[in-house]
């Protein structure tokens, strides 16, 4: 697989998680997305809380595992969609724990220089100061979209 492209890697690796747990898995640029069959998910999670299996254990003491939280741009509001992904991220990596993983939790928060940059700028154009004071994210926001609709 060394020196492949991201979709043919994908792509030969989709079929190998065919279970009952797995609606569907598709490729979309070079990402491979799993969708969870609910009825069975949900009866499996349910089974294995009811069990402790999920508690406590060292099953995965072997392991390190890696989980990458929402990276929402700096520059914008943070939205419930970045909030579900970072509790859902959070779950996983506690159960991952309690089973004896080693989890390293992370996030990017990208090119985060170049939006304070743009930021800067645009306050500096166009920034009043009481706005920014009465309601900072949305006046920079506001700023930030600003910069970006001329600079087009």
């Amino acid at each position: 697989m060394y020196k492949k492209s991201p979709n043919l890697i994908a792509n030969s690796i989709k079929g190998k998680f065919d279970n009952e747990y797995i609606h569907k898995a598709e490729v979309v640029n070079g990402f491979l997305n799993f969708f969870l069959d609910r009825q069975s998910s949900s009866q499996k999670i349910i089974e294995c809380f009811n069990e402790n299996a999920l508690k406590n254990n060292k099953l995965l003491s072997a392991e390190k595992i890696v989980i990458d939280y929402s990276s929402p741009n700096i520059a914008k509001p943070f939205s419930m969609g970045h909030l579900r992904a970072t509790v859902i991220g959070d779950s996983i990596a506690k159960i991952l724990e309690a089973n004896g993983a080693k989890v390293i939790r992370i996030n990017h928060l990208g090119d985060w220089g170049t939006q304070f940059g743009k930021l800067i700028v645009a306050y500096k154009k166009w920034g009043e100061q009481k706005r920014v004071e009465n309601n900072p994210i949305l006046e920079l926001f506001h700023l930030y979209t600003k910069f970006h609709e001329i600079s087009k």
